[in-house]
């Protein structure tokens, strides 16, 4: 039968644990951030840009009601996605003028009114502006919004 002894009086320690032990860790840490790193850019390998395509491109006079197709890379309507405008370097009377979501052809359900006379705030001389058209992806696919697609409106007022 084996004697009990106390670890107190063990004298077998193993030299170089503790820095051993340190580098193991840090070796560790930087290869889990390097992995990391990896798996959050394979992330994005599937995402398809968007495109919005305004039926109206440019606005003048008394304006025009306006409709947006959401499409993808391939020119395949998109349903389910939120088109907004917001102002761009034609400021809108609104802060932002949400259209309802994508019908099942990616076409916007409901078309909007802009009149560049009632609608735009136009600073003294500008001539023309552009309306920034902003689309937020359905949540059901990899679907990113990365361009601004932009309609311009001509100030009838010059």
């Amino acid at each position: 039968m084996r004697e009990r002894r106390s670890f107190r009086t063990d004298e077998r320690g193993i030299e170089g644990l503790p820095i051993r032990l340190v580098i193991a860790i840090v070796v560790g840490v930087a290869a889990l951030s390097v992995m990391m790193t990896i798996i959050d850019d394979v992330g994005t390998v599937g995402e398809e840009e968007l495109s919005a395509n305004p039926s109206e491109e440019v606005l003048t006079g008394n304006g025009a009601q306006v409709g947006v197709t959401v499409t993808d890379e391939t020119g395949q309507g998109i349903p389910n996605a939120t088109v907004y405008l917001k102002s761009g370097t034609a400021k809108l009377d609104v802060s932002d003028k949400t259209f309802d979501g994508t019908n099942y052809n990616g076409a916007t359900k409901n078309d909007i009114k802009i009149n560049p006379v009632s609608d735009i705030d136009w600073r003294p001389g500008q001539e023309s502006g552009t309306i920034e058209v902003h689309i937020k992806p359905p949540g059901d696919g990899n679907y990113k919004d990365d361009q601004v697609d932009k309609i311009t409106v001509l100030n009838p007022n010059v």
